[in-house]
């Protein structure tokens, strides 16, 4: 199955030339898949007959068929067979979910994120290779690549809509961080040797971590969460809380703008899915929010 025309047509990239794997490119593709194609798990409140796998069929169904979105074994994992099929050389790395205050979220490593190589022209005109940290797939990831590379651990790296991150390495641990009412607050936890492995682990190898994402008592089971971007706006839509932020995002560029509207419905909620996040009603049948009206108020607040 080829995949190159169903993501350009999805993410509108139509005018983009992948003959050669470029980071100008790549960062086109991270901002339009997170403006086109939203974090959500609507699968674990009532939406569709599946939950989600690690299929690639089931997921291009899913995403491309269907025009939903998804959490980050899909959408990291069928991202980075993309990327492989135009050029790319990707590695899928598991991640730990980090607390504020560093400690982990659970046991398993309950994310995917993805090491691309790309191939990037210098000023004399030659080629080198560079790798950056991709990810599509966490709610309110950068906007664009980070830089991954010794040169580049522990400096903080400004993407266009304001978020400021820092990758620093420990050991064979690497931490992501991002800013946060003014300090650096850690995110994400990985292998550094994990992160240069080849060839790269398949989807297949990533079950461990998909099945605690789908426990009952996971925060996706208990709680819908329906995230997207742009440089300017984020929009969240956490039970029934829906939450604009921007313009702008950052204070980056001045003081971030919030607005919260409290759905009183399954309907509205369909209505917000379409309008705002692009899933047309007929996929979102079936969504309930009864599981999400009696979660703790505070699950997802920090999207």
């Amino acid at each position: 199955m080829k995949l190159t025309p169903l993501y350009v047509t999805r993410l509108g990239l139509q005018s983009l030339d992948f003959s050669v794997p470029t980071y100008e490119n790549l960062c086109r593709v991270q901002e339009a898949h997170l403006a086109n194609i939203p974090f959500e798990n609507t699968s674990q409140h009532g939406v569709g007959l599946q939950l989600p796998s690690l299929d690639v069929e089931a997921t291009v169904s899913k995403l491309m068929e269907h025009r939903r979105g998804g959490f980050c074994f899909e959408l990291n994992g069928l991202l980075s067979y993309w990327l492989e099929e135009i050029g790319y050389k990707v590695t899928r790395v598991p991640g730990t979910v980090l607390f504020e205050d560093g400690t982990p979220k659970s046991e398993e490593a309950s994310h995917l994120i993805l090491v691309v190589q790309c191939i990037e022209v210098t000023e004399e005109g030659t080629t080198k290779t560079s790798l950056y940290f991709v990810d599509v797939g966490f709610g309110e990831p950068s906007l664009h690549p980070l830089r991954y590379d010794d040169e580049f651990f522990a400096k903080i790296q400004v993407t266009p809509e304001g978020m400021k991150s820092q990758i620093v390495r420990d050991g064979d641990f690497v931490y992501l961080y991002w800013e946060k009412e003014g300090r650096m607050i850690p995110r994400l936890r990985w292998s550094h040797s994990a992160s240069h492995l080849s060839p790269s682990p398949s989807l297949s190898d990533f079950q461990a971590g998909l099945q605690s994402v789908l426990h009952p008592e996971s925060i996706f089971s208990k709680k819908l969460i329906v995230a997207k971007l742009t440089r300017d706006k984020k929009y969240t839509l956490a039970g029934n809380r829906f939450k604009v932020t921007g313009p702008p995002r950052f204070a980056e560029f001045g003081e971030p703008t919030i607005e919260i509207r409290h759905l009183s419905s399954e309907e509205e909620a369909h209505e917000i899915l379409e309008e705002v996040f692009g899933i047309p009603k007929a996929s979102s049948a079936g969504l309930t929010l009864v599981k999400s009206n009696i979660a703790p108020s505070e699950m997802w607040t920090d999207l």
